[in-house]
């Protein structure tokens, strides 16, 4: 039986980078597989244990979310449609049983749809927000890819193929899609695939690489400012870029685990997600380690009263530092 708490969070007990805070909050008794943030805040949280799914609506109690039609058996990946009314399943139930499935839950009765089956190595979904459905399959290597899902029949048309072990899903402010696997030798990299709007759907222009060489390639997330945060062995870590914003290849630790696997973004009021933009910066949570009960949640802060007497200068070496990762 699974049992969640009541509490939101906790005492910040992690170690944030400076201009940001970090708490405990409640995830799973039995493990998180998977996390997703829904539009108006609410956290869904997959119990790695029983299959059920905990939803944790912002300043309320949490309850399972009762699922018709499915049994969730190895959730691999969630996420929310944009209008707050689906959350979007993959299950790969056992990896290497020829089976697994994409489904689309109704967030009012909880009724399942079955969208994609039979894919054996199926792993993350995202969702457009002009409403296209992508999943991503860890099929091995030359064999996994990136999908779009066409209809509620099954089909799917591969839009990225000759991956290895394809992960993390999510999309930038621009609706480009960024993915990410992990090699054969399991050496991470991250993409981005340019998504245009053209008659009669989407087109899709030719990879761009983000970032290789990780140690880090289990899930991914983009903030509201378009950086990309990726997990895995070592914890968190945020894709460097410059100061005009292009990315430059590598990676640096944003806040150090040992293996940390799903992760969330959650955007926030006016601020960005920037070191010392205030309390309503947005929400990174993520699983720290693999298979914990509970997940971290950074958030940003306000300003320290020190920095203010510089008039926003030390403010802004902390967010150009952010951009450029130490990579001097």
């Amino acid at each position: 039986m699974l049992v969640v708490c009541a509490a939101w969070s906790v005492a910040a007990v992690e170690a944030a980078p400076p201009g940001y805070a970090s708490d405990i909050r409640p995830g799973a008794d039995g493990g998180v597989s998977a996390l997703a943030y829904g539009p108006d805040g609410t956290l869904y949280v997959a119990d790695t244990t029983s299959g059920a799914v905990v939803r944790y609506p912002p300043g309320g109690d949490p309850s399972v979310l009762n699922i018709v039609g499915a049994t969730l058996q190895s959730v691999g990946g969630m996420c929310v449609s944009p209008d707050a009314s689906t959350l979007y399943i993959t299950d790969n139930k056992a990896w290497g049983d020829g089976e697994g499935d994409l489904y689309a839950v109704d967030l009012l009765n909880g009724a399942v749809t079955t969208l994609v089956a039979g894919m054996d190595f199926i792993d993350d979904v995202a969702v457009r927000h002009t409403g296209e459905v992508f999943i991503s399959e860890a099929a091995g290597p030359a064999a996994g890819g990136v999908y779009l899902v066409v209809g509620s029949g099954g089909g799917v048309v591969p839009v990225v193929s000759g991956l290895d072990y394809a992960a993390g899903l999510a999309f930038d402010s621009a609706g480009d899609l960024i993915y990410q696997q992990a090699t054969s030798s399991f050496v991470g990299e991250v993409f981005r695939l340019p998504i245009t709007q053209a008659a009669g759907g989407l087109a899709f222009g030719p990879p761009v690489p983000l970032a290789s060489g990780l140690t880090a390639a289990f899930d991914l997330a983009t903030d509201g400012e378009d950086d990309v945060f990726v997990t895995g062995s070592g914890g968190v870590y945020e894709l460097d870029r410059d100061g005009a914003g292009n990315f430059l290849g590598t990676a640096s630790p944003f806040e150090a685990h040992g293996f940390s696997t799903e992760v969330a973004f959650l955007a926030g009021g006016s601020n960005p997600f920037e070191p010392g933009a205030g309390y309503d910066g947005g929400h990174l949570t993520f699983v720290p380690e693999y298979a914990s009960t509970t997940l971290v949640d950074v958030t940003t802060v306000p300003e320290p009263a020190a920095l203010g007497l510089l008039g926003g200068g030390a403010l802004w070496l902390l967010r150009r530092d952010r951009r450029r990762r130490r990579l001097a």
